[in-house]
């Protein structure tokens, strides 16, 4: 076994997976390459061990299905995006609305608060994904939204936010939970 990095062995036993120096049998220029090599050793494996952020990929898929089924005010589509049991909070009266009637509840809610107020043609469109987080079979995501509509013929929008919670149910992301906190209608 090598006991020294450059030089002749001494009369020293070898040490034990070791490599021992002293300071006459390395030179400075060595020592520095040795404390690089280290730092980057140990810079590269504390990199290597911060897990990768979560692709949200996969929980845009109910996101999006939601959104497109919505847009049309397809009731039925739109269930299929969540759990049979899901929570959503929203700024229509009654403003929580959970259980297995939680979307048809929310659904009837919304129709009844568009034609009070006379709103007419609404769309919600997203932004790219903020907040991620994942596990096995729980997950969240938030998203920027505008919703945009028109109010008695007077085109309108409000932005807000969409926060999401997921359970995993068999192989596929169903919504769990949706929450939308929105600005001011302009």
């Amino acid at each position: 076994m090598l006991d020294t990095i450059h030089g002749a062995q001494d009369d020293r036993p070898p040490q034990s997976g070791l490599c021992v120096f002293t300071l006459g049998e390395i030179d400075m220029k060595h020592a520095i390459k040795i404390v690089l090599a280290a730092s980057l050793a140990a810079s590269a494996s504390a990199v290597a061990a911060q897990p990768a952020a979560p692709d949200p990929a996969p929980l845009m898929a109910p996101v999006a299905q939601f959104i497109a089924a919505t847009n049309r005010m397809d009731e039925q589509a739109t269930a299929k995006a969540f759990t049979a049991a899901p929570m959503i909070l929203d700024d229509v009266a009654p403003h929580r609305f959970s259980g297995t009637g939680a979307v048809h509840d929310w659904f009837a809610s919304l129709k009844r608060t568009f034609a009070r107020d006379g709103l007419t043609d609404g769309k919600m469109e997203i932004g790219a994904p903020g907040d991620v987080a994942m596990e096995p079979n729980a997950a969240y995501l938030s998203v920027p939204a505008t919703f945009s509509f028109k109010m008695h013929g007077k085109p309108m929008h409000a932005g807000g936010r969409f926060s999401f919670t997921f359970a995993k149910v068999g192989a596929a992301w169903k919504i769990s939970g949706m929450a939308w906190a929105g600005e001011n209608p302009q």
